[in-house]
């Protein structure tokens, strides 16, 4: 007696999908996100500031400074680590400059009577070294800040780092997305439903702990 063709025709389709699901389960998994840098660069402002006042209430102005400022965001989790800019001064051809930044920065800057804060928000440095200082006769302010806008690129690169909690945070999630990106790869290497099924509750068990360390991440950083 022959079997119905509807029946076979189930039999064979229902084999079909059974090996066309080994195969494809990893293709429909979603992409992962990159791993998380452990460092970012922002290209901030440089700010060249020029303040005058006068040595004693009242008196003659006798007090000059010219100074240049790297002002950039406070970033959550990360600290400014270094400025890179680029310095031409005249008769020479432009070249590279590199200062090691470190906190409080000179968010509270103060140069004899002359003070000024950082902007709510962000921080500043001084680049270069410290401010030219004149007192009365002795130099022409307007003059030196004509200078420094033509030395200094008005732009510099603050490179920031990953600290404290936020870089614990990353460190964890960058594992936990090995771990995920390994127990997919034993998915595809399996070749027995015993393997499959060993592999699949492995990556089941990596992707929980990447949602937590995705979670932890958002949180500290």
């Amino acid at each position: 007696m022959h079997r119905p063709l509807t029946a076979g025709l189930t039999l064979l389709l229902a084999a079909g999908l059974g090996v066309t699901s080994l195969g494809t389960a990893s293709a429909a998994t979603p992409v992962l996100d990159k791993p998380k840098p452990t460092t970012k660069v922002v290209t901030a402002p440089v700010d060249i500031w020029k303040a005058s006042a006068a040595q004693t209430p009242g008196g003659p102005l006798d007090y000059c400074a010219v100074t240049v400022f790297a002002v950039f965001p406070d970033i959550d989790g990360f600290t400014a680590t270094s400025a890179d800019y680029v310095y031409t001064f005249p008769g020479t051809a432009p070249a590279a400059g590199s200062d090691v930044l470190a906190a409080p920065f000179d968010d509270q800057f103060t140069w004899g009577p002359l003070a000024r804060s950082a902007p709510a928000g962000q921080h500043q440095a001084v680049l270069g070294g410290q401010p030219f200082v004149w007192k009365a006769g002795s130099g022409n302010c307007e003059a030196e800040y004509a200078r420094a806008v033509a030395v200094y690129s008005p732009t510099v690169t603050i490179t920031y780092q990953a600290v404290g909690r936020c870089a614990a945070a990353i460190e964890s999630y960058n594992a936990a997305d090995r771990a995920v990106k390994q127990a997919r790869k034993r998915v595809e290497k399996a070749r027995t439903p015993a393997q499959s099924a060993a592999a699949r509750a492995q990556l089941r068990s990596a992707k929980a702990s990447l949602a937590k360390a995705r979670k932890k991440y958002q949180k500290k950083c």
